[in-house]
């Protein structure tokens, strides 16, 4: 700090000119951070006076040095920093300066400040952005088609590279039964002998190093191999190349490790910490979730093509079989359709349309609605309905029409024009709408808990629904439900997201609009200071410098005659009339 105060009194040899000053403020105010902003702030105090410091301390600091100087003055920075300044100051003119300039150094300061933290609620909102895309991206993979999971695995290296560095990245999955392990993903640039990906290697084999540690604890681990090893409660013995920095989180399902995702860096520019920890855990109980549908549906088509392969067999003699397979098919193919949909579909609308397609698809659906409930459980709501006779069907209390009867037993129900009239003479359901000729209903269940319902019907004798129907809709139902669910949390994240923009928007346009109203106060005050210090000392009406001007000049002059016999001075009066 001393060879900052001797800078500034070379500096402040002699008085300031209003273009320094000038130039000295357009710095402060340009400077891009915090160290600069000190940096301008000295820069303009050297301007004023002679000897004068900025330190940069803690509030509670207990050894810093006393302040020098007659003048004072301390900025907040944040909780527990601040900036202390120091100067020696003459008169008041120059404490007036000294004054000035240290509010306009407290006002880059909190400017600064408000800047920083908007900059942080951007990065914030940056990274939710790519958090966002990342979890559906993942659960697009889960619901993609298709057995070969490698391009799956890719896909997810290049998800968790947009979070964080992840250029070497392993998958390792755990069995059990074998007590083995299997890494389907292993991509690393140093490593010359990866595992192969269908190669079940015994647990013995990676005994204490750092994956046996995550799948046998269940707890993830980070860091250097040797902070590593004293975190875990036992010998560690690390495998593979040495890494500079090593992060595994483990898979779980339920309680059960099935598995680990690990990441690790081989340059000392990358390392983890405990927000990129934070973030591959969240990322993993998807990956876990993506991995299960998928390992489910590459099942699932085994077992489809096993089963056709046979009825291709039987085919020849059994056409009944045949159409059974053809059913069976529609219906794989509307239920992958429907898990689609719930990822895929980009307005709650378009979704509803589309899950009428997939059942038009499966049975006779020509007039088909879906009933919500609210969340009171009072009224029946109708978001979408097509109907040849009933164009409109409008919000209603629950009363006893059909659609409640399904609510209300919470089952599927096919009935036609006797078993409607049935109902109706039992007083269990009222004629709501047009009578139609077989109408066939489905409870909508979410978590065990009935939310809807959804119905077809047939004004013509012609269609008919029957018990393989009913079966067919209520077993599509269930997954409709699920999938209705995870839309319409899609759309309500969507519309926080929205409103969450517009927040961010709002509050940037609030900053900016302080920040001008605190610059036009800085230069009113500014003003009235300079108009107070001439109305001080010159006269009110001939503008003349007055008297309490000449004794502060007489002032000065004597103390340099005092400092410096040399230099003399003369007294001139003139007396005018």
């Amino acid at each position: 700090m001393a060879g900052d105060v001797h800078h500034l009194a070379a500096t402040a040899s002699k008085p300031p000119t209003t273009a320094d000053l000038c130039h000295a403020i357009s710095e402060l105010w340009a400077a891009p951070d915090l160290e600069g902003v000190i940096a301008a702030a000295r820069a303009l105090l050297s301007r004023l006076t002679s000897e004068a410091s900025i330190q940069r301390r803690g509030v509670d600091a207990t050894d810093s040095p006393a302040p020098t100087g007659n003048y004072a003055s301390q900025i907040q920075l944040s909780g527990q920093e601040m900036l202390q300044i120091t100067a020696s100051v003459g008169d008041a003119e120059q404490r007036a300066l000294m004054d000035s300039s240290v509010e306009m150094i407290g006002a880059r300061v909190r400017a600064l400040l408000h800047q920083n933290l908007l900059s942080d609620s951007v990065k914030q909102l940056a990274r939710a952005e790519r958090l966002q895309r990342a979890l559906y991206a993942i659960a697009n993979q889960a619901s993609a088609v298709g057995s070969n999971l490698t391009p799956m695995f890719s896909t997810l290296h290049e998800i968790v590279g947009t979070l964080m560095y992840a250029e070497n990245f392993y998958i390792a999955l755990h069995d059990v039964k074998k007590d083995s392990v299997r890494f389907p993903y292993y991509s690393d640039t140093v490593d010359p002998e990866p595992p192969l990906p269908d190669s079940d290697l015994p647990m013995a084999e990676i005994l204490h190093g750092p994956t046996w540690y995550v799948i046998r604890d269940g707890k993830p681990l980070m860091g250097s191999l040797p902070v590593i090893g004293s975190q875990v409660h036992g010998p560690f013995h690390a495998t593979g190349a040495d890494c500079v920095d090593w992060l595994g989180v483990p898979l779980l399902r339920g309680n059960d490790v099935v598995g680990c995702v690990v990441v690790q860096s081989y340059d000392e520019a990358h390392h983890y910490d405990e927000q990129d920890k934070a973030l591959l855990i969240y990322v993993a109980q998807h990956i876990q979730t993506a991995l299960e549908r998928r390992l489910a549906h590459a099942e699932l088509e085994h077992r489809v093509e096993e089963r056709t392969e046979a009825l291709r067999e039987a085919n020849r003699v059994l056409q009944q079989q045949v159409l059974e397979r053809q059913r069976g098919e529609r219906l794989q193919a509307a239920l992958f359709r429907i898990a689609e949909l719930a990822s895929a579909t980009d307005s709650i609308e378009n979704f509803y349309a589309a899950v009428h397609r997939v059942v038009g698809g499966l049975l006779y659906a020509r007039n088909f609605y879906i009933a919500l409930l609210s969340e009171d459980g009072s009224d029946l709501t109708f978001p979408y309905s097509v109907d040849e006779r009933d164009r409109q069907r409008q919000p209603r209390k629950l009363a006893s029409g059909l659609t409640e009867y399904v609510l209300r037993h919470g089952t599927a129900l096919l009935a036609n024009a006797p078993e409607i009239a049935r109902l109706r003479a039992e007083g269990e359901v009222i004629q709501i709408g047009t009578e139609s000729v077989c109408w066939l209903g489905v409870p909508l269940v979410c978590a065990e808990h009935t939310v809807g319902a959804l119905a077809v019907q047939s004004y013509s004798p012609e269609h008919h629904y029957t018990l393989r129907d009913q079966e067919l809709l209520t077993f599509v139902s269930y997954h409709i439900a699920n999938a209705l669910e995870r839309v319409r949390a899609a759309e309500s994240l969507r519309r926080a997201y929205s409103n969450l923009e517009h927040r961010v928007g709002e509050r940037t346009r609030a900053l900016a609009l302080a920040n001008r109203d605190l610059r036009a106060q800085i230069a009113e005050r500014e003003r009235i200071e300079a108009r107070l210090k001439y109305e001080t000392l010159h006269d009110s009406l001939t503008g003349l410098p007055n008297r309490s001007l000449l004794m502060q000049r007489l002032e000065h002059a004597l103390e340099r005659f005092h400092a410096d016999p040399t230099k003399g001075f003369a007294v001139l009066f003139m007396d005018l009339d």
